[in-house]
């Protein structure tokens, strides 16, 4: 028959296999094309009589045809963006709940036999009831938000032990007032490493930590798992703005978690100077809540500068030393 095939070709960009995707909004009438390597095609045949007579609105049909692709590709586009973005949210859920699940099992694995030992007739020696041999266990800290990099830390019982041995030793300071009201608090951090030292055979005093020299501290590993600082109290202001600061700020470190401050007392008012202590360490910027006190010491959890997932337990250990 005498005529012409009009062919109306376009390029295209991406993935062909879009262009035979059916998207979820479609009609009974989808447009109809030729898929080439770069580009689709839509044509028509049309006798020659006819092409003499309606040429422009055959190619306005042709050129309808493409806008019709083109409105169903929009179509799957929306489909598509939808798809991803369920994929992204599934695949993040998923790799949450797998990693939640490593780091997990993870924990359970990294127990390390860190060599601190509670020696039972030194330990006899400060206490009044005997004391069971214990070796100190440090466990690999986790957070939730960070690559698995297990820290050694020591555990809740050990820490209990080691505030019960500070304790025991700053008792002797109470019931001999007369002999060590006007000794400087280092002395009486020496008279309190030498007890820890009797029974753990680690601790050091004056050990630099950071950006500085802290009293008490605990080694393992390169690191600490336990440090104190010692003070003798002189006013709220000073405990506020540079005794407990010096701790938190100058001598923990990122990967410590068990520390201490011996806060020493000359006031009368000693159970005064105990209250006005912990609301000090309640209002400061990274304290977290109170945890559970250690046979009357209190303890705090605080967290790291700028780092809410690294988590400080801190004793507050008082000793009333008045004539």
């Amino acid at each position: 028959m005498a005529g012409s095939r009009i062919t109306y070709r376009v390029p295209y960009a991406g993935l062909v296999d879009v262009l035979r995707m059916q998207a979820s909004t479609s009609s009974f009438n989808p447009p109809q094309a030729s898929i080439t390597n770069g580009s689709i095609s839509v044509f028509q045949d049309v006798p020659a009589d006819v092409l003499e007579r309606d040429r422009g609105n055959i190619v306005t049909a042709l050129k309808a045809e493409i806008d019709k692709i083109e409105t169903y590709l929009k179509y799957s586009r929306s489909d598509i963006a939808t798809a991803n973005e369920q994929l992204r949210t599934g695949v993040r859920g998923a790799a949450a709940a797998r990693r939640t699940k490593v780091l997990a099992d993870r924990e359970t694995e990294a127990i390390l036999g860190v060599p601190l030992h509670r020696d039972q007739e030194a330990a006899k020696t400060y206490r009044v009831q005997p004391v069971t041999r214990r070796r100190i266990t440090p466990t690999r800290q986790i957070r939730p938000h960070q690559p698995f990099a297990p820290e050694p830390a020591i555990t809740p019982e050990d820490f209990a032990y080691i505030i019960g041995d500070i304790v025991a030793a700053t008792r002797m300071f109470e019931r001999l007032a007369v002999t060590y009201a006007d000794q400087r608090e280092e002395r009486l951090r020496d008279q309190i490493l030498t007890v820890l030292h009797s029974i753990y055979g680690a601790a050091t005093g004056e050990t630099f930590s950071k950006r500085g020299k802290t009293d008490i501290y605990l080694p393992w590993d390169g690191g600490a798992v336990f440090l104190a600082e010692c003070k003798w109290w002189s006013g709220p202001k000073n405990f506020a703005e540079h005794d407990l600061p010096q701790l938190l700020d100058r001598y923990i470190t990122w990967r410590d978690t068990h520390a201490a401050m011996v806060v020493f007392i000359r006031n009368k008012n000693a159970t005064a100077v105990i209250a006005e202590a912990e609301n000090i360490v309640r209002s400061h910027p990274r304290y977290l809540r109170d945890a559970h006190s250690i046979n009357g010491t209190p303890t705090f959890v605080t967290h790291k500068d700028g780092d809410r997932d690294r988590e400080i337990t801190l004793a507050l250990v008082t000793v009333a030393i008045h004539e």
